[in-house]
């Protein structure tokens, strides 16, 4: 699962990286630890607007939405069961990458919790798979746009190839980085 990010790449590099404009860089700060349960607004590149970076707030929320307290509960969607829930199954067209320098992972010893920042190796911002929505603010009824990070069997989907998620669906997966960074550590290979 995936709920806090790391930020660290400018403006100008996002732009420079994805070959995209950012028409609200003004309102963007880079952070070096972004926590999802703030619902924070970070940058995405939806597959309907792949020339664009926006600011989208994170936590997916529903068109049926009746408050907010539902964005708690999808920072994620698990691809295995995206097309079921009903906070995810109509937005599956509704693609987005979602650029990052970092993700961070929880490991725990015993009652320690200690947080890893994980990176992509040769890849100072990478993106990850997720979906977006855009409706009305429960509370204001101004319109809200929200996003989720899409998972693959608990692990967040680090892209290896945009395109045929925004363009197709297709989650490939960059697994190197997983597998060291995750897996491993956790079997004791590491």
């Amino acid at each position: 699962m995936c709920y806090h990010t790391e930020h660290k790449a400018t403006a100008k590099e996002l732009k420079k990286q994805y070959k995209a404009t950012f028409p609200e860089e003004d309102k963007f700060t880079t952070k070096e630890f972004v926590n999802g349960f703030e619902h924070p607004l970070c940058p995405i590149i939806t597959r309907q607007n792949p020339a664009e970076i926006q600011l989208y707030n994170w936590g997916l929320l529903p068109n049926w939405s009746k408050d907010l307290k539902i964005q708690n509960n999808t920072l994620n969607a698990k691809i295995e069961t995206i097309h079921e829930k009903p906070s995810f199954k109509n937005y599956f067209e509704q693609r987005c990458i979602i650029p990052v320098t970092g993700l961070y992972e929880w490991e725990h010893k015993g009652k320690i919790r200690e947080k890893n920042l994980i990176k992509v190796e040769n890849k100072p911002i990478f993106s990850l798979a997720g979906l977006w929505n855009i409706c009305p603010n429960p509370l204001t009824g101004l319109p809200m746009n929200t996003f989720t990070a899409v998972t693959s069997d608990g692990f967040v989907a680090i892209l290896e190839n945009e395109e045929a998620w925004l363009n197709e669906g297709k989650l490939l997966i960059n697994t190197k980085t997983i597998w060291t960074s995750l897996v491993a550590p956790q079997l004791g290979l590491f």
